[in-house]
């Protein structure tokens, strides 16, 4: 199966891409881990939940997401875009990828950085649902580790989600 990522859902099909299910997990976990690296606003630690929350545990196939309804606030929307922008460099610079069992696949990962690069480069305010940070929250039990304080994985060092650490998960540890 494969997970479909977007800016819009109503892009076109060529400015889509489709990952399979590994290959969803790798990508999340080094966003995670290059997000974890850098997030300092709430914001932006919340952009770091949410992408962990968003890889295929929640299924498989079809799971991806359009970046657009990323739990986004216009009023730091240039400030986290452009904190994604850097995590996803950071990703492509291997940031954190000590701390995974395996090494990933990068002539492979790379381009799929690469798309989201420019996808997020080519995200404007007024393409970001206004609605869909609250939508998110609102869906939150009060013991939610966004809800908590944001804290940490003591192993892998991310974000830890409503599921816990998204690498020992897809690790099975």
């Amino acid at each position: 199966m494969a997970n479909v990522f977007c800016v819009r859902r109503s892009d076109p099909e060529e400015l889509k891409i489709s990952i399979p299910d590994r290959g969803t997990d790798v990508l999340i976990s080094v966003l995670a881990l290059a997000c974890a690296a850098l997030a300092e606003t709430e914001s932006q630690k919340r952009m770091a939940v949410w992408l962990a929350e968003h890889d295929r545990r929640l299924g498989t196939g079809f799971i991806g997401f359009a970046i657009a309804e990323m739990p986004w606030e216009a009023c730091s929307f240039a400030e986290d875009r452009g904190f994604l922008v850097r995590a996803v460099d950071a990703a492509s610079m291997q940031t954190g990828w000590d701390k995974l069992s395996y090494l990933p696949n990068e002539p492979q990962l790379r381009p799929i950085l690469g798309w989201f690069h420019k996808q997020l480069l080519r995200l404007k305010i007024t393409d970001i649902d206004p609605y869909a940070l609250n939508d998110w929250l609102d869906d939150m039990e009060p013991d939610d580790p966004v809800q908590t304080g944001f804290p940490k994985c003591d192993r892998h060092g991310i974000y830890k989600t409503f599921l816990g650490c998204q690498i020992c998960n897809c690790q099975g540890v």
